[in-house]
């Protein structure tokens, strides 16, 4: 593959990572310098996770998100600051892989696996305002969901949401099917 060709969503990256995994099985992980730890928030678990350019200033912010019985709401952390903003609270627990796409965000959440697309109210709203975000059902998977990735499957130019189970695709006027 020549430097100028792109490279398609998931393939050698994901062949990469599981190399990096393989070789370091059984072996020392290499001295790589110091390391610097930052509690990020010490009241949330996390069970999601991702790192994603929330508020547009080219940083990677946080964005994780956990159980409601446990207080942890879907919520993004300012780099570098790390300034806590809620996005949404989970009807049960948001379970699954995160997945990003234009800065949006789909996580699904709980034993239903009700998968949620959340827009980014940016560029014309303010990320940090709870209410500036809207979600809309994509659909559900009908048990816990995991292994979240979003991508343009069927290449017709809209992103789609796959899970551990189903493929949800975009009709032409941007519902799921």
């Amino acid at each position: 593959m020549s430097e100028n060709t792109p490279m398609k969503q998931g393939s050698l990256p994901s062949v990469f990572f599981l190399f990096l995994i393989a070789w370091h099985i059984g072996s020392p992980i290499p001295s790589i310098g110091q390391w610097t730890e930052a509690i990020i928030d010490s009241e949330m678990a996390g069970d999601d996770k991702a790192l994603v350019d929330i508020d547009g200033d080219g940083y990677l912010d946080i964005v994780a998100g956990g159980k409601r019985a446990e207080n942890e709401p879907l919520t993004w952390y300012h780099y570098p600051d790390w300034q806590k903003y809620i996005i949404a609270v989970p009807s049960e627990e948001f379970t699954t892989e995160m997945d990003t796409g234009d800065m949006d965000l789909v996580v699904c959440d709980g034993p239903s696996g009700n998968c949620r697309y959340y827009v980014n109210p940016r560029p014309g709203g303010d990320p940090r305002q709870q209410t500036a975000w809207t979600s809309r059902s994509i659909g559900s998977g009908g048990t816990w969901v995991h292994d979240l990735r979003v991508a343009d499957y069927n290449r017709d130019g809209r992103p789609d949401v796959l899970t551990n189970r189903y493929l949800f695709t975009q009709n032409q006027n941007g519902s799921s099917p």
